[in-house]
């Protein structure tokens, strides 16, 4: 199942990347459409068209949903 990323505060939007040194620690924030109750386990990729995108596997659901 796909979520849609609704928003994003301090990281750009493909396909306009960040600049980043090596070693670099970024902080940001994503916002998607809520998933269902029933998930507790998500996996996180950024799916574009090129080699490079993100992925996070088994990020565990908080209470907050944050």
């Amino acid at each position: 199942m796909t979520y849609k990323l609704i928003h994003a505060l301090n990281i750009s939007f493909f396909p306009i990347w960040m600049e980043l040194p090596d070693y670099t620690k970024v902080q940001f924030t994503l916002f998607f459409s809520p998933l269902p109750k029933s998930c507790k386990v998500f996996d996180l990729l950024e799916d574009i068209y090129q080699s490079g995108g993100f992925e996070v596997e088994s990020i565990e659901r908080n209470n907050s949903d944050v």
